[in-house]
């Protein structure tokens, strides 16, 4: 069992860094959960981003009672600079950026450290439930730890030797998540100053260059769903965010050079968004982004052109399909490029 008073060491052993704005109505769950941990070497950086509403009373009161709690405070700049603003105070030997408008295991640092300080892991990811706030419901959250493009029987593994699966094998969420920080620091990993999806390149960044990422079975997050207020409920006041965390992922993934080799696993994370968004952004939104993504974003995502069956989920390619912009020669050199796919995988599989 891990466990270190924070008096032991010069440094916490995890900083864990929050993004506060108008979460009042959740702050103090989360902070309980996050405050009551069993793993008690931490510090809690509280990034006030803004708040108008009773967030910076709440906040203020737990830095009062907890020492181990420090306030940071901007003008509303959003989640993503506020998350690097907390990175750069932090101290810890790991890093955790928890939603303030969530709850959590208070097992969560004890479990994920444990398995992480065994595996020597870049990345510890857990597992995690949806609460609705609407219906009451609570279901676990299968596509954020997807078995199918994972090894089997296998705690920690690469994940760029199973390339054809990277970005589909987790959500491209930080709160699931627990990062060594030397490792993020080295990589020099930042969100993005987005609205909302600021946290998809730096986790997806981070889940390519990491030589282990451990997976923790267990459910250590509750993720509240179905609420009004959230970012995530008003995308459809930013509805390009996406896109430019896409495209922003795809062009460090070039120039790192392992565009090639992680080519199809990206084409589909951005198909499975693209669908996404067109399914359940409003209306006015979903004709602004419809429009973007036939003049621009199907040409930088990498999406037109392919067959039916470079899907993982053909469905998307009746979507997709009609927003496409491109010559018959790149069609057919795709269709030559899933041909040989196609060839290679069933060569190895004899």
């Amino acid at each position: 069992m891990i466990q270190r008073a924070p008096h032991q060491m010069p440094q916490p052993l995890v900083s864990i860094v929050v993004p506060v704005f108008n979460a009042g109505a959740y702050l103090e769950q989360a902070l309980e959960s996050i405050c009551g941990q069993t793993l008690t070497d931490f510090e809690v950086i509280c990034v006030d981003d803004g708040s108008t509403d009773t967030s910076s009373v709440i906040l203020e009161r737990y830095r009062v009672k907890d020492a181990r709690v420090c306030i940071i405070t901007q003008s509303n700049k959003g989640a993503g600079v506020a998350r690097n603003r907390g990175l750069s105070r932090a101290k810890g030997k790991y890093l955790w950026f928890p939603d303030a408008d969530d709850f959590y295991n208070s097992e969560l640092l004890e479990r994920a450290l444990e398995y992480g300080e065994n595996n020597k892991s870049d990345v510890i990811v857990f597992k995690s439930q949806a609460y609705s706030e609407l219906y009451g419901s609570i279901k676990v959250i299968d596509h954020a730890v997807n078995a199918n493009f994972l090894p089997s029987a296998v705690e920690s593994y690469r994940p760029l030797d199973m390339p054809a699966g990277v970005f589909q094998a987790f959500n491209g969420w930080a709160w699931d998540k627990i990062f060594r920080k030397d490792f993020v620091m080295e990589n020099g990993l930042r969100f993005q100053a987005l609205r909302t999806t600021n946290d998809l390149s730096f986790t997806y960044q981070a889940i390519v260059q990491a030589n282990t990422v451990t997976i923790v079975q267990h459910v250590l997050a509750t993720h509240r769903t179905d609420l009004s207020s959230s970012l995530e409920a008003n995308r459809s006041a930013s509805p390009l965010c996406c896109f430019e965390a896409l495209t922003n992922l795809r062009e460090w993934l070039i120039s790192t050079g392992v565009y090639g080799k992680t080519q199809r696993s990206f084409v589909n994370l951005a198909a499975d968004h693209v669908v996404w968004n067109l399914s359940t952004l409003e209306e006015t939104a979903r004709a602004e982004y419809a429009t973007e993504l036939q003049e621009r974003y199907i040409t930088e995502l990498d999406l037109a052109g392919w067959p039916k069956s470079y899907f993982y989920k053909q469905s998307h390619f009746a979507i997709i399909k009609p927003f496409e912009k491109i010559s018959f020669a790149t069609t057919l050199w795709r269709a030559l490029v899933c041909l040989f796919i196609k060839t290679r995988t069933k060569l190895s599989s004899q």
